[in-house]
């Protein structure tokens, strides 16, 4: 199930990514297309997060015999968490934004930039998410040994 998990992470990831860029580039260029293409790969991403989520509840607590550290996956689930909230959040904005330039309502301009920190907020977040779950390294990789990691040695 770990496994599942490692692949299905790097879709919020590319989600994230994608879209803080095309929005970052859309409203800097003043392209509509970017913006929006930005706007629904963050939406996207919203729902990518519930599946590495929910692939990554399974191997929350580590086995004995990986000797994985307790204290590195709490780091990293209470990370993940963190960033599940805001990537919904920011998401969720994305929706109205999105909404918002295909009607043209008059306040579109706030909620695109409202989106656009958020994205930038969980661009962040999401750093801090891959910085802890780097250091979970699977049974029998290798690991060099200055590198800090969660197995025990």
């Amino acid at each position: 199930m770990s496994y599942f998990h490692l692949v299905l992470g790097y879709l919020p990831f590319v989600g994230i990514v994608l879209g803080f860029v095309l929005l970052f580039w859309g409203q800097g260029r003043g392209h509509v297309g970017y913006t929006k293409v930005g706007l629904l790969a963050l939406a996207f991403a919203a729902v990518a997060v519930v599946l590495a989520w929910l692939t990554g509840g399974q191997i929350s607590q580590p086995r004995v015999h990986y000797s994985i550290s307790p204290e590195l996956v709490s780091h990293h689930v209470t990370a993940a968490r963190t960033l599940l909230w805001a990537v919904w959040l920011s998401g969720g904005f994305s929706l109205l934004a999105y909404a918002a330039i295909t009607r043209r309502h008059r306040r579109y301009e706030r909620l695109l930039w409202t989106a656009l920190g958020l994205s930038f907020i969980t661009l962040l977040l999401l750093a801090q998410v891959v910085y802890w779950g780097r250091r979970l390294h699977p049974p029998g990789s290798e690991v060099d040994e200055n590198t800090p990691t969660a197995l025990a040695k």
